[in-house]
């Protein structure tokens, strides 16, 4: 028989409320429609336990939730972080509830993706295994193991249950993943898989590391193409082998840098470091979304390709804009930029810090070994219209300076728009004769320009005129002759008026 008192009289109605009030399940307010579902797991930096909290800086979001061990899933505020140890709270607040939380990336990303887009919930399921080899996430580890040893079956098994606790996602749209710390050195490793030897270690790890991605990938709680980024440690050695992701033939792996964030011991990030590193996860979460929505430029390997920027980017330096797919390392080796100088008459090399522009040409050239795809950095912003009577639409449009020297003077410019325009909606501007600016026919009839402009695709070039459409990232040669004013004359582009 339970032995447990029974609350006096007058006590019993109180104390059975507080009872029924702190037993209301929470799980039973569903979250709002999430439009992106995030796993994340790794090491002890996803964890971060022992880091300060700032209420000013730390504050939660509304539109980002996290999934809890109760199975539950609440706005996140820093204290869903589970570990490997019976899904207890990562941060010390399991005893003290009423603790000040540690810190952890995973909040730092949701808000960074809700700041590049305001109309995205995000919700993310956290789970780490401080201390384990890259081998503890593999799902075919032998079931006699000890769980610990099997945390990819727990991770999965946490992510079923978020899955089932929600409406609107079926599947994970991404995996984050930071480990590294313990793998950073063969003969450190707590994974009985890893090579004893140093020269054996770089493949080790490049092998696990797809094997890891693969497996996320042919989960049935995960997509088949999901995002699966990773971010460097502060242990060097390894960083190599991660940062790796950003220049293979897959566009949907990545990894940010980290290696030069604030640590508090050298090999776990602090508060400011944690902080900064969700951040840089979430706007590169954030970038290859929208690049995803938008198409890229393929990049052939060992062929030309003729290019034009169909956005600003905050940083248009070569550098800037090509980084995330082509290594700034092997420039002037592997790949290299070009522009035509038409006063000149002339190529010019583009140095790496040289500003790019939109409305120029450039011929890019990459031998990397395998295609890549171009995308615009992240924080693009769409092409600006410019007002002016002289444009086609009146939304307004976009001018470019055309040159006329001598007869012919070949100009290679680009289309600067996301979105597709006629080339019948372009016109000419000049000081002289066309002021209020000439459609292309009436600046051919005035001897002005070429009437037919031509792009270089698939090894071979394509006459755009009369009614052919420019699309985003076509580069194209237009002849000028010398009727053209030195200054001001200019060629403006527009999208379908």
């Amino acid at each position: 028989m339970n032995s447990t008192r029974l609350p006096k009289r007058g006590a019993g109605l109180l104390v059975s409320l507080v009872i029924l009030l702190c037993s209301v399940p929470t799980a039973f307010a569903q979250p709002p429609a999430l439009t992106d579902l995030i796993l994340i797991t790794g090491q002890s930096n996803v964890r971060a336990s022992g880091t300060v909290y700032n209420a000013q800086i730390d504050t939660p979001h509304p539109q980002v939730w996290a999934f809890t061990s109760a199975g539950i899933w609440e706005q996140a505020d820093l204290h869903q972080a589970w570990d490997v140890n019976d899904w207890q709270p990562g941060n010390g607040s399991l005893t003290d509830s009423s603790r000040q939380p540690y810190n952890n990336f995973a909040l730092h990303l949701g808000k960074a993706i809700v700041e590049s887009d305001p109309s995205r919930i995000v919700g993310f399921v956290l789970a780490s295994a401080p201390g384990k080899g890259i081998g503890h996430w593999d799902p075919d580890k032998p079931t006699a193991l000890p769980a610990e040893d099997n945390f990819y079956t727990i991770v999965m098994d946490k992510a079923e249950q978020a899955l089932a606790a929600q409406t609107g996602k079926t599947r994970f749209d991404a995996v984050i993943w930071h480990q590294g710390e313990t793998d950073w050195l063969a003969s450190g490793t707590s994974d009985e898989d890893a090579t004893q030897t140093e020269r054996e270690f770089p493949t080790y790890y490049a092998d696990k590391l797809t094997t890891l991605i693969n497996n996320f990938r042919s989960s049935p709680m995960i997509a088949d193409d999901a995002i699966f980024i990773c971010g460097e440690t502060a242990k060097a050695p390894v960083n190599a082998r991660l940062m790796a992701l950003n220049y293979d033939p897959d566009f949907k792996t990545s990894c940010v840098p980290g290696s030069d964030l604030a640590t508090k011991d050298g090999t776990h990030f602090n508060a400011s470091g944690l902080r900064m590193l969700g951040h840089r996860y979430g706007e590169r979460y954030a970038n290859m979304v929208n690049a995803i929505e938008h198409p890229g430029k393929l990049l052939r390997d060992n062929n030309w390709e003729q290019i034009g920027l169909p956005a600003n980017a905050a940083d248009m330096t070569v550098d800037a804009v090509f980084h995330e797919k082509l290594p700034q390392d092997t420039y002037g080796i592997e790949w290299l930029v070009f522009r035509y100088d038409a006063a000149a008459n002339q190529y010019r090399v583009v140095l790496q810090q040289d500003q790019m522009q939109q409305g120029a040409g450039y011929w890019v050239l990459q031998s990397t070994g395998v295609d890549r795809t171009l995308h615009m950095p992240y924080l693009s912003t769409t092409t600006p219209f410019q007002p002016s009577t002289a444009c086609a639409s009146g939304n307004g449009c976009f001018p470019i300076p055309l040159v006329g020297v001598r007869s012919p003077t070949w100009n290679m410019l680009s289309y600067p728009y996301a979105a597709s325009g006629s080339f019948s909606s372009s016109r000419i501007l000049e000081d002289g004769v066309c002021t209020t600016g000439c459609s292309i026919p009436e600046a051919g009839a005035l001897n002005l320009i070429e009437q037919t402009v031509w792009s270089f695709e698939q090894n071979g070039y394509r006459a755009i005129t009369g009614s052919d459409s420019f699309v985003p990232w076509t580069a194209f040669w237009m002849v000028g002759y010398d009727g053209l004013g030195a200054e001001g004359s200019a060629l403006l582009l527009t999208t379908q008026p």
